[in-house]
């Protein structure tokens, strides 16, 4: 019923496009991905940043065990994506991240890329590599750091990166749960403490305060999440950590009473810089107010006692194991990427914090996804097998009610058409209605997702950018209010 288009590229077989638009508006059920071209096909995507380049969006994708992956605007298939300079394979990738180095003065673009990894080939031969690249040209080539950069201490394994936006302190976790800061932009680092537990607290996330100097929180693997007042020298657990880390129990594994819950990813709501979220092995948690000693972890969507993905299917298992979570830029909706279940979504954040609006699939259902990342035009990529999907387009929307409510649901033919590379959507709403709007290339599959949610009555228009696609035949169809209506749109470049 969602959208996703996977970047890496596809090949595209002959079908009967009279079958097609029978099952496009006969069935609810989602269409499933396919990766045909090797990304290689067998490598897990777990790692994503989006940088601009001179204007262009890039993608650069780490994976386990295969290396670094950056793709090429504008490009699609085999010439998507290409090799980066300067990484030794094999390697997996844990975290790549984009620093602001303005403040410092160097490299003159007023970024680096910083790259956390395990398993790096060079470690091999080389006693003194470690786990941390970087790179001053949008990840065309990388630099490896070496051991004298961190005071000759060993650091094999970079788990996590993060920055701090109140005062340009950069943090990352490596091997027995130390911690080291840069105050130069990554030019120089200086080990400035340990988690308590040391290796067993390994930090597998990293989360800047926004707004207060200094403060760090750090999730960890079975130990809940722990934080820090002075650039990572003291650590203590965060307050009710026992609600993230309870006795386990064998008869409820999967409500949040079994242990060993592990944190993979923090991230704070764009809206409030209080306001802290924890992906873990059960689940999302809110912490409401991270300056408060008194409060305490609530689960996001508590109340849902089961979620619904896009075949219609209830799930009984109401927790599932988020890997990666990502805010909208207006902080209303969260995607989560989770083990087994793809891409789920939540509204709930649009009012108040202890509303629930549930837990709803949106696509690669059933797909094992290591990371989610939200691109400033609105698009949405997860990584998994095989490599990185879009799951939601970038796209515009205008709601331009004229005249009379319309009587009926309709959909407009798109104009222009042919079209290249854009193209506008009208469709009539009489009620305000639950709206769908995708669309699907001649194989069934969906590669975008145009409108989503609640719209209220009356006329409105819809942008496809189709900038990412081939030329060809395309579907284009409206679910809303119990009605199903589907067009054909012809893309030529």
């Amino acid at each position: 019923m969602f959208s996703f288009y996977n970047v890496i590229g596809r090949l595209v077989r002959p079908a009967c496009l009279t079958a097609l638009l029978v099952t496009l508006t006969a069935s609810s059920a989602d269409a499933q991905v396919t990766s045909n071209i090797a990304f290689p096909d067998f490598a897990h995507a777990r790692s994503i940043v989006l940088v601009d380049d001179g204007g262009a969006e890039v993608q650069l994708v780490g994976t386990h065990s295969y290396g670094l992956y950056r793709s090429v605007p504008g490009a699609i298939g085999k010439n998507k994506w290409t090799d980066p300079a300067g990484l030794s394979d094999p390697i997996t990738v844990n975290d790549i991240v984009e620093i602001n180095t303005a403040a410092f003065g160097a490299p003159a673009a007023g970024s680096r890329l910083l790259l956390g990894a395990s398993g790096s080939g060079g470690q091999q031969t080389d006693t003194e590599a470690t786990g941390l690249f970087y790179s001053d040209d949008k990840g065309v080539t990388w630099t490896p750091y070496v051991k004298s950069d961190f005071d000759s201490l060993a650091v094999h394994t970079v788990q996590a990166i993060t920055q701090s936006p109140a005062d340009n302190v950069v943090f990352l976790s490596a091997d027995d749960g130390n911690i080291f800061i840069s105050t130069d932009g990554g030019d120089s680092w200086i080990f400035n403490g340990r988690l308590p537990g040391g290796s067993s607290q390994t930090p597998w996330s990293l989360l800047a305060h926004p707004t207060i100097a200094g403060t760090i929180y750090a999730g960890t693997f079975g130990y809940g999440v722990y934080y820090s007042q002075d650039h990572g020298g003291q650590w203590l657990e965060f307050t009710d950590n026992s609600t993230l880390v309870p006795t386990w129990s064998s008869t409820d594994p999967w409500t949040g009473t079994g242990g060993g819950n592990y944190v993979f990813d923090l991230e704070v709501n764009p809206n409030s810089s209080n306001q802290m979220y924890a992906a873990t092995s059960k689940g999302v948690w809110r912490f409401n107010d991270v300056t408060s000693t008194t409060g305490t972890w609530t689960r996001v969507a508590a109340s849902d006692s089961s979620f619904v993905l896009d075949d219609a299917v209830t799930v009984v298992k109401a927790h599932p194991e988020v890997r990666s979570i990502a805010f909208d830029a207006a902080g209303t909706t969260l995607y989560m990427a989770t083990w087994g279940f793809g891409v789920l979504t939540t509204t709930e954040f649009a009012g108040s914090v202890t509303a629930s609006t549930g837990i709803a699939g949106l696509a690669l259902r059933g797909a094992e996804v290591s990371v989610v990342a939200v691109s400033p035009t609105g698009a949405v990529y997860a990584g998994a097998n095989g490599g990185l999907y879009e799951v939601v387009s970038a796209s515009t929307t205008d709601t331009t009610p004229e005249g009379e409510t319309p009587e009926t649901y309709t959909l407009g033919q798109n104009y222009p058409n042919p079209f290249n590379p854009s193209t506008s959507i009208s469709f009539d709403l009489p009620a305000q209605s639950d709206v769908h709007l995708a669309v699907f290339d001649v194989l069934g599959r969906q590669v975008a997702q145009l409108a989503s949610g609640a719209f209220p009555a009356g006329s409105h228009s819809v942008t496809f950018d189709a900038s990412r696609l081939p030329s060809g035949l395309y579907i284009y169809r409206l679910d809303a209010g119990g009605q199903r209506i589907a067009r054909t749109m012809s893309l030529v470049k």
